[in-house]
Parts: structure tokens; C-alpha cells; sequence
């Protein structure tokens, strides 16, 4: 009998030895199908990220509010205010300053940061997710964050806000990858990397607050000196860095942009009874922006993930992680210092949005028994996410194609004009960009601001040219009734050019208007006009 105890001793060690050697998540067909399906949706979202890109629309009017800027200010202005009320960090300024100077006006080369930050972004969830999250949930994170509408415009943007979500990423990552080392390599290796992630994403400070926390919260079992002092030494370095960056681009914050966010992203100018609403009417418009349009299945799933978590102290670490930089934009929001909910400047927290809403389907799943229950539930999430999935690939098909496209109109014009010719742009900056390095002719109107119908129409009373070549944007009707005077005051167009949203006309300068005849009194007791004197 010895003996076989021994045997069974020997065996059951082996046994252990080499369990502890599999793969955690691999031990399962069930679970390769798992990961070969979620490397597929990383595929997939890098591939819906790649053709919002290629599609290679005409600069966004927003989009050229900020390269006007570009264009012409010098490294050091781009510190200061810039024009337009546009608002971004430096280092994403001098970037795209350097790409300017190097291949000039391109929208794919200007556009280039923001697609490598969305496809570094769908990198990073498999790996984060894993890490955070029940196996359960990984896939979900994933399909959530493939198919995140506003990821996929902003992909295709000169906006940083791809880079703002791929800094959370960054951070998260990170955080969970060090869960398990010492109070003071945690802070050291997050520390340095907020302090240059900041002067690229402003909102990274949010991450990086709730990455400090859970420091904090680390640092509550150390009784070593050298953690509490490094903890204070490195969030000081941290905090310096961002004071410098606020120091210089503190004057970028302007009213109209204060007004903007104003709308939503703040509770101040509110009635009472909006005021008590605001929060869960904000808090909805965060998780709809983020996977519009399930924001409210993915703000109770949220909901579901944090009752979850907080019941298991093993998980309040990862909790901590993602629900505290939503709480510190939400007090940021309440003093006026970053909005709450704006759409684009929400962005960053779209990885956090994924991650709770995953968790919490996943947990809804992962607690039905295995069988019918269970495949039923997945099936209703695969027709839930199967709605922004339509969503998506409806926009980068069909939609994507129609996007306006000034770009060929303006080349039209450079390819057609004559000396004596004059341009008027009925739009925005969208137009006028492609000339502010090229004036090939004098131009009215397409500057920042409405100038409203009768600024545009002042061309036709203008002396000094012979043609006009008029831009318009068709889906304003202020800037339609521009065109409709032209055609009413001038001959009938030389040419026309139509793109999606924009229409070219090339116009004559209209005919003098004949005097007014004269009335004399006494031809008008006679009914008679007198013809004036030529």
C-alpha cells in the first residue's frame, strides 16, 4: 500500500507541474474557438478602420479650422491661441506640423496619425481584455470596440481623438500588466509614460487619476519609505509635466468653446429640473457615442459589471481602473474644466465603455446554465451588436462613397482659371483650404464663421472681374440661396460641376441694370413716363 500511495503522490504532482504550464484560456476547443474568433474581430475592426481612411474624402470643415493653423503658424505659435477656437496638445500640433512640412496639403499623409492610433487601439483590446476581463467578455470587448462609429470617422480625421482613446488603451494596459509588481515599478513605469502621454492626450490625465488610485490603494499595504516617498516623487514629476503643457496651451480654451461644450458636456445654466436629470441623461450620451446605437444596452451592462466586480475582491483592482477615470471626468465636467459628454472629446473613454459592457454581458452569461439558456443569450448579444455591426459597414460601403468631395471642384478651378476671374465660396473652410498656399484668384466668403448671404452676394456688385466661379454647399439653405441669386442676376452658368454636397458654377458678370426712367409730375398726371437723357 505504500507504494501505491506513493505512485498516486508522484502522479498528482505531475499532474499539477503541468497544469500549471497549459495555457490558461487554450486548455478547451471551446476556448481556441474563442480566441481564433477574436483575432478574426481584430482583424475585421483593423480592416473597417483601413477603408474609412482610404476612402480619402475632401477635408472635413473642422478638420480645416485646425490645418489652418497648420499652415500658417510656426512651431512656437502653435503654442499660443489658435484661430478657429480650435483646441489640441502640442506634441499632436508639431506632428502634424512636420507632416505638413514635409508632403504639404495631403489628406492621407495629415490623416495618417489618427488611423495608426485606431488600429493601435484594436491591437491593444485583445490583449487588455484578456487580462481584465472574464474570458466570457473578451470577444464582446472586441466586437464593441470593431464596430465604435465614432472610431471609425475619426479615423479618417485630423482630430487627435483616436490618439486620446489609444492613450487609455495604452494605460490600462500597462496598469494591468503590472497589477502584480512592487508599489514603486507600478508608479515608475506609469508615471514616465503619462508624462509625455499628456502633451499628445489631454484627457489621458483621467486614466492616468485612476491608475494613481489604485497605486494608492497598493501603496496603503507598503511600509517601506521608498514607496510612499516614490509614489509622491512620481506623481509630482507627473503633475509638473502637466502644468507645463497647461502653461503653455492654457490660452487654446476660448468662450465660443466654453458655449460649445456648454450644450451638454456641463451641468451649469441649467433648470433644477434638468439639473437632476443631467447626469443620467449625460451618462446615457457617453455610452451611446461610444457604440451608438446600444448606448443604453451598454450603459446597463456597465451597470450590471460594476455590481459584479464589487462583490469580488479579486477583481476591485480592475474595477478601480475603469471606473475611476469616468468619475474623475464626471467632477472635471461638474467644475468646468473638461466636458462630460461632447460627442469627440468623449472619446477617450470608448475602450472603457467596450470593457464594462463586455464584463457585464459576460456575467450575465457566464451565470445561466450551460445549455439552451445559454445559447440563447448569446444569440440575443450577437443581435444586439449585430445592429451597429449593419451600422458600420452600411457607412463604409454605401455612405462612405457619398461623403463630400470639394477637393476635385477646387481643382477645377485651378486647372480653369483666368486672370480677371473671382471666386466666392457659398460653405466653410472646407473650400477655401485647398487655396490659402495657392491664391489663384481673389475669393469672398469660406472663412471661419457665418458671413451670412448678403457678404457672399456683395461679389456681384464688385468691380474688377469677369468671370466668378462660385462654390456652394447644397445642404444649407442659406448658402443655396446664394445660387439662387446668381442664377436670378447673371446668365445662364458657363459651367457645372456637382459633387455629393457640393455644386461649381462659373458665372459671367452680370449686365448692368438699366436706369430707373424718371417720372415728371406732369407725365405722371398724364400717365407718361419720360426716357432719361443719353
Amino acid at each position: 500500500m505504500p507504494t501505491v500511495d506513493l505512485t498516486r503522490n508522484v502522479l498528482y504532482q505531475m499532474m499539477m507541474e503541468t497544469a500549471e504550464k497549459l495555457p490558461l484560456d487554450l486548455d478547451s476547443a471551446r476556448d481556441r474557438r474563442r480566441e481564433r474568433l477574436a483575432l478574426a474581430l481584430v482583424l475585421t475592426g483593423i480592416a473597417f478602420r483601413l477603408i474609412s481612411y482610404l476612402w480619402n474624402t475632401s477635408f472635413h470643415y473642422d478638420e480645416g479650422w485646425l490645418i489652418q493653423n497648420i499652415q500658417d503658424k510656426s512651431f512656437g505659435d502653435l503654442l499660443g491661441p489658435l484661430r478657429n477656437d480650435q483646441a489640441a496638445p502640442a506634441a499632436y500640433l508639431w506632428l502634424l506640423k512636420l507632416l505638413y512640412m514635409a508632403g504639404g496639403l495631403s489628406e492621407l499623409l495629415l490623416r495618417l496619425p489618427s488611423v495608426l492610433a485606431a488600429i493601435g487601439g484594436m491591437l491593444l483590446i485583445r490583449p487588455l481584455a484578456r487580462r481584465a476581463l472574464r474570458p466570457e467578455a473578451v470577444v464582446w470587448a472586441i466586437v464593441l470596440l470593431a464596430v465604435s462609429d465614432n472610431t471609425l470617422i475619426y479615423a479618417a480625421r485630423v482630430k487627435p481623438y483616436t490618439i486620446d482613446a489609444l492613450a487609455t488603451t495604452v494605460l490600462l494596459y500597462t496598469a494591468v500588466r503590472l497589477r502584480g509588481a512592487s508599489v514603486l515599478k507600478y508608479m515608475l513605469i506609469l508615471g514616465a509614460i503619462e508624462a509625455g502621454l499628456f502633451w499628445i492626450s489631454y484627457p489621458s490625465c483621467f486614466v492616468y487619476g485612476g491608475v494613481a488610485v489604485m497605486g494608492f490603494a497598493k501603496l496603503l499595504g507598503s511600509r517601506r519609505r521608498r514607496d510612499w516617498v516614490g509614489f509622491l516623487l512620481v506623481n509630482a514629476a507627473v503633475g509638473a509635466s502637466m502644468y507645463a503643457m497647461l502653461k503653455l496651451t492654457g490660452s487654446q480654451r476660448s468662450d465660443m468653446l466654453m458655449v460649445y461644450w456648454s450644450k451638454r458636456g456641463f451641468p451649469m445654466g441649467l433648470a433644477p429640473a434638468e439639473l437632476l436629470k443631467w447626469p443620467v441623461d449625460a451618462t446615457y450620451r457617453v455610452f451611446e457615442d461610444a457604440v451608438r446605437p446600444i448606448g443604453f444596452f451598454a450603459m446597463a451592462m456597465a451597470a450590471v459589471a460594476i455590481v459584479s466586480m464589487w462583490f469580488k475582491p479579486r477583481r476591485l483592482f480592475v474595477l478601480g481602473l475603469l471606473a475611476a477615470p469616468l468619475a474623475l471626468n464626471f467632477l472635471a465636467a461638474c467644475f468646468k474644466l473638461y466636458p462630460w459628454v461632447g460627442s469627440r472629446t468623449s472619446m477617450w473613454n470608448i475602450p472603457i465603455v467596450a470593457l464594462l459592457a463586455a464584463e457585464g454581458w459576460g456575467a450575465i452569461v457566464a451565470r445561466l446554465p450551460a445549455g439552451v439558456h445559454r445559447r440563447n443569450a448569446i444569440a440575443i448579444g450577437m443581435v444586439i451588436v449585430a445592429v451597429p455591426m449593419g451600422m458600420a459597414l452600411y457607412n463604409l460601403t454605401w455612405v462612405g462613397h457619398r461623403k463630400p468631395h470639394t477637393r476635385p471642384l477646387t481643382q477645377h478651378i485651378k486647372a480653369n482659371v483666368r486672370e480677371g476671374d473671382h471666386i466666392a465660396i457659398a460653405g466653410s473652410n472646407e473650400f477655401r483650404i485647398y487655396f490659402r498656399n495657392d491664391p489663384v484668384a481673389p475669393m469672398t466668403g469660406g472663412q471661419y464663421g457665418h458671413q451670412g448671404v448678403k457678404h457672399i452676394l456683395s461679389v456681384l456688385d464688385k468691380p474688377g472681374w469677369k468671370r466668378c466661379w462660385l462654390l456652394v454647399r447644397r445642404d444649407d439653405n442659406d448658402w443655396t440661396s446664394v445660387r439662387d441669386e446668381f442664377l436670378a442676376r447673371c446668365k445662364p452658368p458657363l459651367e457645372y460641376v456637382r459633387s455629393s454636397k457640393a455644386e461649381l458654377y462659373l458665372f459671367e458678370r452680370p449686365p448692368k441694370s438699366p436706369p430707373a426712367p424718371t417720372t415728371t409730375p406732369a407725365a405722371e398726371r398724364d400717365g407718361r413716363t419720360s426716357e432719361p437723357r443719353r
